[in-house]
């Protein structure tokens, strides 16, 4: 593939979105990788995505990339349940608006390839309607980040009619796991209609780090060198498994527990955050858990200043990126067996134990403190995994091989 071909290429990106997480780093990934410096990308988010600038500071100095910022009609944030309630009875109606919106946004536009990228699929979602919307003649992608959404029940004959339009009218679907791509297939009619329609899993990669310049974060405890630090990285949400680690903290001898500080990391809502406080104060542990808001540095800096990452999500994990990272900065992992994670983490690379269960984190802690150096054996093993399947440079050449040979097809 020439260079001058590859200059030709413009890729347009919908990225709707509330918080800030995975679906902005994957981003990030792809789009500092050297792979996508020659492309012309345009991305379109809504204004209230509190990731988009996140993802700026981060793509700074690319100059191939250009934001649009449009008025999203989907994303609602109400605490009154009324208002709630007519939002979710109007969404068939706010779907017709963003189809709309995206018309008027796409008009004398011109994309060799659409990407609609989204956290979990659900049938009114910005990113459906985006691809919808756009109807000429090109490669156009839906990336699958998460799990399925459950629609609303009482529409659920509308909601299976979209998934088979859009799976009329889109050339692929990507996912970034098998668990995923799986949830895909037991709650949509995505593939029902439409027995062309391509899928692929591409798993999410991240960059390589470079161990020997390891970046000190002032936030975490360096000086004491028999203390070691223990960190979730994620958004601080019930199902990501902190009031488990809480319990399970509490529950360990003293001598072990003296050893450890828990870090929090990512950013959380007030009431959740005191309701966690609350919790550790009650257990008599609040001394030891120490929440540091967001922190601007990369996954992988925070990661290598930890000595233990753990991934206690209760439910469902799609991929979880922190894990990649742990993995290419040799990081020990501690993490619940659930969704994506037995795909690339197993008892070689990692330490698995079942969701929702203190007492097999307060064992597995223990473990950890009493036979580190197997913990770092693990952690080397995960290293290597990482080079062989989880580069960004393997994500982009995937992606990149699907997007021309779609193109060519058309």
């Amino acid at each position: 593939m020439s260079k001058n071909i590859i200059q030709k290429k413009k890729i347009a990106i919908i990225w709707e979105n509330k918080e800030i997480g995975g679906v902005g780093s994957y981003l990030d990934f792809i789009l500092n990788n050297p792979s996508f410096e020659n492309f012309d990308v345009t991305i379109y988010t809504n204004k209230t995505n509190h990731g988009s600038n996140i993802l700026k500071k981060k793509l700074i100095n690319k100059k191939n990339i250009k934001y649009v910022n449009y008025k999203s009609f989907l994303i609602f944030e109400s605490s009154f349940f009324l208002l709630k309630l007519i939002n979710y009875l109007l969404k068939p109606f706010f779907f017709l608006i963003q189809y709309l919106v995206f018309k008027i946004l796409f008009f004398n536009k011109d994309f060799n390839i659409m990407v609609g990228l989204c956290g979990g699929y659900g049938s009114f979602r910005g990113e459906v309607a985006a691809l919808l919307a756009y109807n000429k003649r090109s490669v156009k992608t839906l990336v699958v980040c998460h799990e399925t959404a459950a629609g609303p029940m009482f529409l659920e004959t509308l909601s299976k009619f979209i998934d088979r339009v859009i799976s009329k009218n889109i050339s692929s679907i990507i996912s970034i796991s098998k668990a995923t791509r799986n949830s895909l297939h037991f709650k949509t009619d995505l593939f029902l209609s439409n027995k062309n329609l391509q899928e692929l899993v591409i798993y999410i990669g991240v960059p390589k780090y470079n161990l020997e310049k390891k970046t000190s974060i002032r936030n975490f405890d360096k000086d004491n060198k028999s203390i070691f630090n223990i960190g979730i990285l994620s958004r601080i949400e019930p199902y990501k498994g902190h009031e488990d680690l809480c319990v399970a903290y509490s529950q360990l001898n003293r001598d072990i527990r003296e050893k450890i500080n828990i870090y929090f990391i990512g950013t959380c809502e007030n009431i959740y955050k005191n309701k966690l406080l609350d919790l550790a104060k009650s257990l008599g542990i609040e001394k030891s858990v120490i929440f540091t808001g967001y922190l601007e540095n990369t996954g992988q800096e925070i990661i290598s200043n930890l000595d233990l990452l753990l991934c206690l999500t209760r439910n469902f994990e799609g991929f979880g990126i922190s894990l990649a990272e742990a993995m290419s900065v040799k990081t020990p992992i501690l993490s619940t067996n659930v969704g994506a994670i037995p795909e690339f983490l197993n008892l070689k690379n990692s330490y698995l134990i079942n969701p929702s269960s203190p007492p097999e984190i307060s064992i597995a802690l223990s473990n950890f403190i009493l036979n580190n150096d197997s913990w770092k054996k693990r952690a080397e093993i995960a290293f290597a995994d990482y080079n062989t399947m989880y580069t960004s440079d393997k994500m982009c050449k995937d992606l990149l091989s699907h997007f021309y040979l779609k193109d060519k097809m058309k």
